[in-house]
This record gives structure tokens, sequence and C-alpha cells, in this order.
């Protein structure tokens, strides 16, 4: 049986609204997910009580971010064919054994989550972005994204190494910018492609 890492959604509530990427103080962030637990995955899949915590990666490398497309192939069938700008997944008991409780746990989830999906083992910061909620939808009403900025230096190279769950590639923002009219993005990616401070790092 698969356990995955949640806190009670009154918990975390005052930090968040019902939909958007949200800036969020470390302190009250460490706090909330201090009071996190691991709960059996189908009970949280279906009790809307609860936030499933899930570590969400943004790639940039200059002008360009990486962009994934999620296929057939992957564990969540309400994602198939969606493009995403974000890597992330459930943090499980077994990962984070060595992590520090709270933030600790955030980013080992998000550094297993780029090694297992574009086979990233470099010890560049991941900084923090906002926390991303979305309550208008089923996916998105039981879990809540902590969203991470990984930074890469021009020349850097991904790819995707899960080939039949993700396709993912470096592509321009503004390219991305101009397909969210035209293609269909996973929620939370619109959400954090609308925030204005994200816009902003691709704009320095």
């Amino acid at each position: 049986m698969e356990y995955v890492f949640v806190v009670k959604r009154p918990a975390v509530a005052h930090l968040f609204q019902e939909q958007g990427l949200f800036r969020v103080d470390r302190e009250q962030l460490e706090a909330a997910l201090h009071e996190g637990f691991f709960v059996e995955r189908p009970h949280a899949e279906k009790d809307s009580s609860f936030k499933q915590i899930i570590p969400y990666v943004v790639i940039r490398r200059g002008a360009d971010v990486f962009l994934f497309k999620r296929l057939k192939g992957g564990g969540e069938a309400r994602l198939h064919n969606l493009y995403s700008v974000g890597v992330g997944g459930h943090i499980n008991p077994s990962e984070v054994e060595s992590a520090e409780k709270g933030y600790g746990f955030i980013t080992e989830g998000g550094r297993r989550e780029l090694l297992e999906e574009v086979g990233y083992l470099g010890d560049a910061p991941l900084e923090p972005l906002g926390l991303l909620n979305d309550d208008t939808n089923e996916v998105g009403s039981v879990h809540l994204g902590v969203v991470l900025l990984l930074d890469l230096p021009l020349g850097a190279d991904l790819i995707s190494t899960e080939e039949k769950v993700l396709e993912g590639s470096f592509v321009p923002m503004k390219k991305v910018h101009e397909m969210v009219a035209d293609c269909t993005f996973e929620s939370w990616s619109e959400i954090v492609l609308a925030a204005p401070w994200v816009k902003a790092l691709w704009s320095e």
C-alpha cells in the first residue's frame, strides 16, 4: 500500500484561496508542514479534508522553460495528454527518511522527481515560488503544490527519462505563453504561467 504525505486542510487553509499561486511566508509554511503525516493514498485521493503536499519544480534555462507533455503511460489518467511546465509527485515515507520534516521533505521530494523524470543529479538550489492551490477541479481539491524553481545555466540540457510517461524539451517561455491559447495545459501550469512574479523571472 502506498502512503502519501498530507496535511489537514484547516492547518493550511489560511495560506491560500480557492485558486491561484500564492506567495507564502517560509515560517508559516514550515509550521503547517510540521503538522503533516502519512496516510494511505487511496483514502487521500477521495478525501478533500486532506491536502496531499506536492513539490512542483519549474525548470528555467535563460529564456527557456522545460515543457512536458504527459503521455498515456503515466499513472494519473486525469492528466494524460496535457502540457505542463512543472515536474512533481507525491511524498512517500521511504523517500524522506533522511530529510528534516517540513520544508526538507519538499526539497527532497523535488530532487527525487527531477532525478526520476529528467535525470537531474545536480545540487543547484530549489527556490520557492509560492503555494499552488486549485479547488475548482477533482485533482486539485485533494492536492496542494509547493512550487519550486530550478535555475540552470545556459548550455545545460535535460531529457525525459520516462519516455512512456513524459515528453519534454526546453522551449522559449514566449512560445509557451503563445501555446496556452491553443493547447491544453494542466490547470496548475496555467496558474503558474499567469503569476506576475513568475512572468517577471523570464523578463530579467
